[in-house]
């Protein structure tokens, strides 16, 4: 990110996005539902709410919604699918 949309986005009063931090954060959240890591699970879980950028917030609360009725193979696709992007 550069220095103009950093401080235009400290100006709207939102972070910027931190696109290398959330596909850390969906790497972990995707290796944790594979080893079945009930504590990454919850940290990156919290973690991603607040760095998903707007047009991702639909597909990250399908990724929640999918972890809270054990559908881990479900929420690992849609994780594919962001890393994808």
């Amino acid at each position: 990110m550069g220095i103009s949309a950093y401080r235009e986005a400290n100006r709207a009063g939102e972070a910027p996005f931190d696109k290398e931090r959330f596909e850390s954060e969906l790497l972990a959240l995707k290796e944790a539902l594979e080893a079945f890591d009930a504590g990454t699970i919850n940290k990156t879980v919290e973690s991603l709410r607040s760095l998903a950028p707007e047009e991702n917030r639909g597909i990250i609360e399908n990724i929640f919604q999918n972890i809270l009725v054990s559908e881990y193979d479900d929420a690992g696709e849609l994780i594919q699918t962001l890393l994808e992007k």
